[in-house]
């Protein structure tokens, strides 16, 4: 039973508010407590361009919106499509694809469980189906 019960929430400074409001709505007080940020290199960019533009990257994972955002950010004046073509793109979750969807990313890989161990799990069987 979580009626009465106090919780604290241990999470990014961004982060939805979908799992405190549920717990509350539960019966929980629930505290929250911002221990870490993302945040977007200051550099990298020209060495991203170029590992994507020589063509030698299968797959790009990405586990939160945040990550989807300073990657497009970092290639923000160059066409995402054009330097993605080819390359698979992995999503830990429904809400981290509907970012990368967004912002023109093709997602062909999305975990039914929405962990890491679930994404490494769905990029095996992924590519164990094309490369056995």
């Amino acid at each position: 039973m979580i009626k009465g019960r106090r919780i604290l929430l241990a999470r990014a400074k961004k982060a939805r508010d979908v799992l405190p409001k549920g717990l509350r709505r539960m019966g929980a007080e629930v505290d929250v407590v911002e221990v870490y940020r993302t945040v977007k290199p200051r550099g990298g960019s020209n060495r991203l361009k170029q590992l994507l533009t020589d063509g030698g990257i299968n797959a790009i994972t990405f586990t939160s919106s945040s990550t989807v955002n300073h990657f497009a950010e970092l290639l923000q004046k160059e066409n995402l499509r054009e330097l993605l073509k080819g390359v698979v793109i992995a999503c830990i979750g429904p809400v981290t694809a509907r970012t990368a969807k967004g912002l023109g990313m093709r997602v062909q890989i999305q975990p039914k469980e929405y962990t890491i161990p679930g994404l490494t799990k769905a990029i095996a069987e992924y590519f164990g189906k094309r490369f056995p």
